[in-house]
């Protein structure tokens, strides 16, 4: 059985949320956007985490699908950065690749 810190899709999605973090510091876009798009990444761990601690089952693949939502949700904000020109393209797609790695990861968890 794997414990949190041997779960792929939870890494990927702490380092996802630490470098949309380091983005933001860094960036000129509107507080309320880069408030949405911290929470929503941030979710996508914790969202994980409390799946994970449910054990296999309803609850967990509930809480992945919640997870994976929050993943996609990210995503949306992403696109809508650049499409406002608020992020650089190279950043985007890093970024942007990064997140969908995580929605395939936790699809492969789920089942879908």
């Amino acid at each position: 059985m794997s414990t949190l810190k041997t779960l792929l899709v939870y890494d990927a999605a702490v380092t996802f949320s630490a470098a949309i973090g380091r983005f933001l510091r860094s960036s000129p876009v509107p507080a309320a956007d880069a408030e949405q798009l911290r929470r929503s990444s941030k979710s996508i761990a914790d969202n994980i985490a409390e799946g994970h601690g449910y054990g296999a089952g309803r609850n967990r693949l509930r809480v992945y699908r919640l997870a994976r939502g929050s993943a996609q949700e990210s995503l949306n904000q992403l696109r809508g950065l650049l499409d406002d020109d608020l992020i650089p393209r190279a950043e985007f797609y890093t970024l942007f690749n990064r997140g969908r790695v995580i929605v395939k990861m936790l699809s492969s968890q789920i089942g879908d």
